[in-house]
């Protein structure tokens, strides 16, 4: 790797603790001591050390496990459902065949499923679906919103997403992934590991 992805990386996890994702977490917290719901509290912090443990884990790692990163994703989307009690938010990525062997990027997917859950809000979704997909050395994540918003990018996150698209062209440059977009869906992203993993 050169010091460009080192750098990149470092920034994208920047971008990730230093996030309204977490300051919004501690808020909840904070609200659910105050109303005396005691075991909320303390399920969202333990979500919350959850997710922190994996970041500060894979801050010094280009690439991640395929089953790692979905837990991760699962872990981020259930402290979004405690964050904003919005039942259309799915309560999991759904996958199907998911390899041990795959390696993805890290910070990447969780900075477009932060986007979708910021901009079904904005648009009051009535469905939301989200969907990971491995097939040989590709992966496929597909989102749906309904009805769908007017833009692609929640001006909340936008320098987080262009942060983790910038991520991918590095590591394009570098001959470990491939990717490309698909506008049949509101987000679908295509990322094909290379021979180089």
């Amino acid at each position: 790797m050169d010091h460009q992805s080192d750098h990149n990386l470092l920034n994208s996890f920047k971008a990730f603790i230093g996030s309204h994702f977490m300051l919004n977490v501690i808020n909840t917290i904070q609200s659910d001591l105050l109303l005396s719901r005691t075991s909320d509290a303390f399920q969202t912090l333990q979500g919350f050390n959850r997710l922190y443990k994996y970041a500060l884990s894979s801050s010094n790692e280009q690439l991640t496990p395929v089953e790692k990163e979905v837990a991760f994703l699962n872990q981020y989307l259930d402290m979004e459902q405690k964050r904003f009690g919005n039942g259309r938010f799915p309560k999991s990525v759904t996958t199907k065949n998911l390899d041990p062997d795959l390696w993805l990027p890290s910070f990447v997917y969780q900075s477009l499923l932060e986007n979708i859950v910021l901009l079904s809000l904005e648009v009051d979704a009535e469905m939301v679906k989200v969907h990971l997909e491995c097939s040989e050395n590709q992966v496929q994540f597909r989102a749906d919103i309904q009805p769908v918003p007017d833009k692609k990018i929640h001006p909340k996150i936008e320098a987080k997403y262009n942060l983790a698209l910038q991520r991918l062209e590095i590591l394009k440059k570098e001959g470990l992934i491939e990717f490309e977009w698909n506008q049949n869906h509101f987000i679908h992203l295509n990322l094909t590991s290379t021979e180089n993993l």
